[in-house]
């Protein structure tokens, strides 16, 4: 077929393309594309075969709205392979495995948008550097300035660990405005394996300057919005539910934010973080779970020491268990520094119970309300652990919390702190609290083996319903206690 080599946009029709899906239409697109900075494919179905079709530099691809493509049963690897400064818009791509994945980008390729696809079985993006290991991964091999918006894609059977979208070692991106169900995973960032090549805060996390704003991730079987040795994430904005792992979450990442999400049901956490991170920032999310097994929040880190694990603030969310039981905020492994402030929590206890020895712990402002009724005795806020690491002093302030029960059983306890250093004593702070509702409303614990070394606590200023503090002294050394200026529910003063 003879086409006007002057014509600046192209017809996949005018190079044999058909339209019925009956022939295989892959050298008619292959034509098109190297031909002309805009290719467009009409309302129809189209056959291609994966691992076939490149789009060169400064070339766009259209698709109609109506235009289908579909992909032999049990084939495997990506339609598109894009070199540069592209777009793929539009058009309905349909597989029955996600082995097959839209649009590849690989290398040092920059400016690649894709939007409108709607995607079934099959994959949206995956990119990857030109470079088989993690040390042999830098900017002039890797993707940059990629983005995707307005896509759906509906998983179907899952063959592969990747996810609808995988950023694979890109930077300076953006992603938002998709919708993606039933997947493996939702979205995930990689810029290295944070349980191989994060084991230091200094490694280079080779995955930076993201933006993932206004998607939808439901139902799929293991994370929501999620990545690997990232910095400068951005996860704002986004509604993840329904997660058989994690819904958003950050590992090996350092200086990244989930801002202003709606989250419910993730199995292992609402939002977590694992591995070293250091400058992670949770704020203003809405966090529900409807099972009481799920956390609403967790850190998991194995035996990673707290040194490289450090400034992880959660400020500003609310947390909601609708089980009808009592649900929780927790942590799995040691971290240096934890701020856990101005957060409203609905049935939902602060339980900070893994011997890993913290260094800074700050639980401040924080608003807790109990309206179910826990099938055991209930302990609000639960700080037992070690809390020095090595030689360093820990340092655990709760203050200016706001603790109500309406149902709490015999036992319930409004806070609870537990010091059991060996190396270092502890600082303790608990003031200015208002606690509700409970049998004992402060208790503290010293159980350390040194028997020269114990926690330090100040109890000043707090306002106990009960008028119960439960002072515990199972160490070889006792700890101090300052308790001063603390008032009962009716405003009394309680003896110093």
């Amino acid at each position: 077929m003879l086409v006007d080599p002057k014509r600046r946009t192209g017809d996949v029709l005018d190079y044999g393309a058909d339209p019925t899906g009956r022939a295989d239409s892959t050298a008619a697109f292959r034509q098109a594309l190297a031909g002309n900075p805009t290719v467009e494919v009409p309302p129809g179905t189209y056959r291609l075969t994966p691992n076939s079709l490149v789009i060169p530099p400064w070339v766009r691809i259209e698709f109609a709205r109506t235009a289908v493509v579909q992909t032999t049963s049990g084939a495997s690897g990506y339609l598109f392979d894009c070199r540069g400064h592209n777009r793929i818009c539009g058009g309905r791509f349909v597989h029955d495995s996600d082995d097959v994945v839209v649009v590849n980008v690989k290398g040092a390729v920059a400016d690649v948008l894709v939007s409108d696809l709607e995607c079934i079985g099959c994959r949206i993006l995956q990119s990857a550097p030109n470079a088989a290991a993690y040390a042999d991964a830098r900017d002039e091999n890797s993707p940059a300035q990629l983005r995707v918006c307005n896509c759906i894609a509906t998983g179907a059977k899952v063959n592969t660990r990747s996810g609808a979208i995988f950023l694979g070692y890109c930077r300076d991106s953006a992603i938002w405005a998709n919708r993606i169900y039933s997947h493996l995973n939702g979205i995930i960032w990689w810029g290295g394996d944070a349980a191989v090549d994060g084991r230091s805060i200094t490694s280079a996390r080779k995955c930076r300057n993201l933006q993932i704003f206004g998607n939808l991730v439901s139902d799929v079987r293991a994370g929501g919005i999620w990545g690997s040795m990232g910095t400068g994430i951005c996860i704002s904005g986004n509604t993840v539910v329904s997660c058989g792992d994690v819904c958003i979450d950050f590992e090996g990442c350092v200086n990244c934010s989930a801002t202003g999400n709606s989250v419910e049901d993730g199995v292992n956490g609402c939002l977590t973080t694992f591995y070293s991170n250091a400058g992670i920032v949770f704020s203003a999310n809405s966090c529900v779970v409807t099972r009481t097994a799920y956390p609403l929040f967790r850190i998991y880190n194995s035996s990673r020491s707290p040194q490289d694990n450090i400034d992880i603030s959660v400020t500003g969310n609310s947390f909601t268990c609708v089980s009808g039981e009592v649900g929780a905020v927790s942590e799995g492994g040691p971290y240096r520094v934890l701020n856990f402030s101005q957060n409203i929590l609905r049935n939902v206890r602060i339980a900070w119970q893994g011997a890993n020895n913290f260094h800074l712990v700050q639980i401040r402002a924080n608003m807790l309300t109990f309206d179910a009724e826990s099938p055991s005795a209930l302990t609000a806020i639960d700080c037992s652990g070690g809390f020095a690491y090595s030689d360093i002093r820990g340092a655990v302030t709760v203050s200016g919390n706001q603790i109500v029960a309406y149902r709490a059983k015999a036992g319930s306890i409004g806070i609870s702190v537990v010091t059991s250093d060996f190396t270092a004593s502890s600082l303790v702070c608990i003031r200015e609290n208002s606690i509700q509702g409970f049998w004992t409303d402060i208790a503290t614990t010293e159980s350390g083996a040194n028997p020269l070394i114990a926690g330090t606590y100040l109890v000043a200023a707090n306002v106990l319903g009960a008028g119960a503090y439960v002072r515990h002294e199972s160490g070889v050394k006792r700890s101090t206690v300052n308790y001063v200026g603390n008032y009962s529910g009716s405003g009394a003063p309680l003896p110093s």
